[in-house]
């Protein structure tokens, strides 16, 4: 596995940039730990066949996805920094919010709106996927 983006490198951007781990951050917490844990099941088959490309390609993958959901969850910590609100944790409020401006005509919310709201949906989905052991 490689050591690019592991939990201490992570910490650190983290602190670094003063983020905090919120429950959607942890949502792609646990999709990199999914991704890390499949990748040694896979590392102990290589062991055994030194010389099979599939399962070198396969374990390549598997620690990118690794890599790329470490990246999605400090990602998502710096949005939500930035909006000043938690997709999960204030998801509920913002929505109520939002009906309460636009009197219940969410057409009227612009491009930014309607995509955190989308965005809210999206990890609320993201939990329900998780908890049925799906970490695509």
């Amino acid at each position: 596995m490689s050591d690019y983006m592991n939990q201490r490198q992570y910490k650190a951007v983290m602190d670094d940039a003063n983020l905090y781990e919120s429950m959607t951050v942890k949502l792609y917490l646990k999709r990199a730990a999914h991704f890390k844990q499949a990748k040694k099941v896979v590392d102990e088959q290589l062991t055994r066949h030194t010389t099979n490309k599939v399962l070198k390609k396969y374990a390549k993958e598997l620690d990118d996805e690794r890599v790329k959901s470490v990246w999605l969850a400090i990602m998502t910590a710096k949005d939500e920094k930035e909006q000043g609100w938690l997709f999960q944790e204030d998801g509920e409020d913002f929505v109520e919010q939002q009906i309460t401006k636009y009197k219940g005509d969410l057409s009227q919310q612009t491009k930014i709106e309607k995509e955190s709201m989308d965005l809210v949906e999206l990890f609320e989905e993201m939990v329900r996927r998780q908890a049925k052991g799906d970490f695509r």
